[in-house]
């Protein structure tokens, strides 16, 4: 009887002491237990508003309006997100002064973005455009009707998320350019890269001053020559639905004191196809 009671005490201590072992992993995670991620893979449409100003080749300046494109993914947990999209927004254009030359604006923009938390709600780290190539075609110019800029960008970001109430959620990003390796197709009044014409290198047979992707009279920009901004506010409500406003500027001088600069409003919807 003493050794049934016995092995009767030892299996309830086994049982309690197994249950409280549950409850402890149950209350405090593992540093090597499995992080859970939110994954999202979101397709968005918009209409925006843009306005461009080349005054090393005209003081004209252009606006106009159009649609935004866009597709993209996004991972997040509590010790990373990174998020990559395609871009492509689509522009008429007409000049601000005089009702000739007009302009068919296309501008898909590739990008890669890595964050880290730093504090509750607060993420800070990196973009890269991967693509960022702007074309546009102005009617009636001949020869000088096309302008390109093509490079890659890098960014410095942050990004803030606020819950406004149990529906509706705030995702606000901020995008500092710190670096830009770009090209212009044309120079001072005359349609070869400035790089080319500084350098004393242009001849009719050099295929680089025609290839937008040659980076040959590519040149290295920081933040004290070329401001390059974006914002953008998303509110999005419960899971799948999201609304937003993103606003973008570039401006340089490949020659000084004679700017280039281009600018971008998008009012988009958004749709999370996964959102996981």
């Amino acid at each position: 009887m003493k050794f049934f009671k016995s092995n009767k005490c030892l299996t309830i201590l086994f049982l309690i002491v197994t249950m409280s072992m549950n409850s402890q992993n149950n209350t405090i995670p593992s540093k090597y237990s499995r992080t859970n991620s939110n994954n999202k893979l979101y397709l968005s449409l918009g209409l925006n508003s843009s306005s461009f100003q080349d005054v090393k080749y005209s003081s004209v300046r252009y606006s106009g309006i159009g649609g935004l494109f866009n597709i993209g993914y996004s991972s997040e947990n509590d010790k990373r997100f990174w998020e990559t999209a395609l871009t492509v927004n689509l522009n008429l254009e007409a000049a601000n002064t005089h009702s000739n030359g007009s302009s068919v604006v296309v501008h898909p923009i590739l990008f890669f973005k890595y964050l880290k938390p730093i504090k509750e709600n607060l993420k800070v780290g990196a973009r890269i455009d991967m693509l960022d190539f702007y074309l546009r075609k102005i009617t009636g110019l001949g020869n000088n009707g096309n302008y390109i800029l093509n490079g890659h960008n890098l960014y410095g970001s942050i990004q803030y998320n606020y819950q406004l109430n149990s529906n509706w959620n705030l995702i606000g990003e901020f995008d500092l350019g710190l670096l830009s390796f770009k090209n212009e197709s044309i120079s001072f009044a005359f349609s070869a890269p400035q790089t080319a014409l500084d350098a004393g290198e242009f001849n009719y047979q050099d295929g680089a001053i025609s290839n937008p992707f040659g980076y040959k009279y590519f040149k290295l920009r920081h933040i004290a020559n070329n401001l390059n901004l974006k914002t953008a506010f998303l509110f999005q409500y419960k899971k799948r639905i999201s609304v937003g406003y993103f606003w973008s500027m570039d401006r340089f001088s490949t020659v000084k004191n004679y700017p280039t600069t281009k600018g971008l409003h998008n009012l988009v919807f958004r749709y999370n196809i996964l959102n996981k």
